[in-house]
């Protein structure tokens, strides 16, 4: 990719307005800021006049955490949208005219989210309950919540991955050390596809000690991530005390694998999938089965494009205006890449032309952090050198 990339051009018809600007320190170069600049008397002249996105009708390009925490954003501080601060330049031109606005955007924190997997012998039964002579294979609970889990870990990258099994003595009994620990690495979502294969199945399932057990291991944690339990399970607990009873200081995603018959076990979940705070939306219960989206669910970056890539304009634009968008890459932020006007991986006019949306790739390099800052810039009669488009007449 070069990284020389196009900021608008001057206005005043000298040199500069022919040539794009760089700003990775060569010739004219000027970093990007978190305001918004007034080119009626060219670069020089900035005008503080960026609001909060949250505060000015838009939404803010937050990345969601599975409980709304720890997500990146989009923010942009120093006024209200429209104030006029920076006084009248005594220029009579159509409101906005070489305006541009940079809004930050924070990176996303992955949340460390610990898989409490149960090992118990009923997940040898296939997914009616019923057990089969020579083992149920492909069939069995077993397999079928592994095979969840591995797909889970290996396409959702933006989360901190642990795994923990009960009962581990083949009996009633926990352990405090996961399988897989946080901190977690790059290789933690193989790591625990490794672990998963090399498990086997025995005793029973002491869901409500492994709960507490879970807890008290993420409770010993001091990253700054926000911090999920998953629990996956057949349903069936063989000890003592009743899991929908358990103590739950962590929110707790509820993964199981039942039979449609086990009216107890389906109550006892539900009620354990409300209680962790992460009860599923919209579904037949409250928890979350094989066959559910659990990566849309758990994905930091994976939020409703509607609300999460929304940018606020200083107001509705006139007739004929031209808006130039860039994303600065966080990582180089020499590089201001265009996002072109484009309904699929670009942006949109929201209604009213008072916002725009960003959507496909644009929107998701927000949400997970790759553009540092997203660039708005107001045009009337300087050609747009970024991803451009132009309101239509109304």
């Amino acid at each position: 990719m070069d990284d020389t990339r196009a900021h608008p051009t001057a206005p005043n018809g000298g040199a500069d307005s022919q040539r794009p600007t760089r700003i990775d320190g060569g010739v004219d170069a000027r970093p990007p800021r978190a305001h918004h600049v007034s080119m009626a008397r060219g670069w020089g002249l900035l005008v503080v006049a960026i609001a909060s996105a949250l505060g000015c009708g838009g939404e803010s390009l937050a990345g969601r955490s599975p409980a709304g925490t720890g997500g990146g954003g989009m923010s942009a501080t120093g006024g209200t949208f429209g104030t006029g601060a920076g006084g009248d330049l005594g220029i009579d031109r159509t409101p906005f005219c070489g305006e541009m606005q940079a809004f930050p955007v924070s990176a996303p924190v992955p949340p460390d989210i610990l898989i409490l997997m149960d090992r118990s012998s009923s997940l040898l039964d296939d997914s009616t309950g019923m057990s089969c002579t020579g083992g149920c294979g492909a069939r069995s609970k077993w397999a079928l919540l592994t095979a969840a889990i591995e797909k889970l870990v290996t396409s959702v990258g933006s989360v901190n991955w642990g795994l923990m099994f009960f009962g581990t003595d083949d009996a009633c009994g926990t352990n405090l050390s996961p399988a897989v620990p946080f901190p977690a690495s790059a290789a933690s979502s193989m790591m625990i596809v490794g672990a998963l294969d090399a498990a086997t199945t025995g005793g029973d399932a002491p869901t409500t000690a492994a709960l507490s057990a879970a807890a008290e291991y993420l409770g010993s944690l001091s990253d700054g991530s926000p911090r999920y339990v998953l629990l996956v399970t057949g349903g069936k607990s063989g000890c003592s005390s009743d899991p929908a009873t358990a103590n739950l200081s962590f929110p707790t995603f509820v993964l199981a694998a039942v039979a449609p018959s086990d009216t107890t076990a389906i109550a006892a979940l539900n009620q354990l999938a409300v209680n962790g705070g992460e009860a599923q939306q919209g579904g037949a219960n409250a928890f979350y089965t094989t066959t559910d989206d659990l990566s849309s669910v758990l994905d930091p970056t994976a939020t409703s494009l509607a609300t999460a890539c929304t940018i606020p304009l200083l107001g509705p634009l006139p007739a004929g205006m031209m808006l130039a968008i860039g994303g600065q890459l966080r990582d180089d932020v020499s590089i201001v890449t265009p996002i072109p006007q484009d309904p699929t991986n670009g942006w949109v006019y929201g209604p009213g032309y008072t916002t725009i949306i960003l959507n496909g790739t644009s929107c998701q390099s927000s949400k997970d952090g790759s553009y540092g800052q997203i660039f708005v810039t107001y045009q009337c009669n300087e050609p747009a050198l970024l991803g451009h488009g132009r309101a239509q007449g109304r």
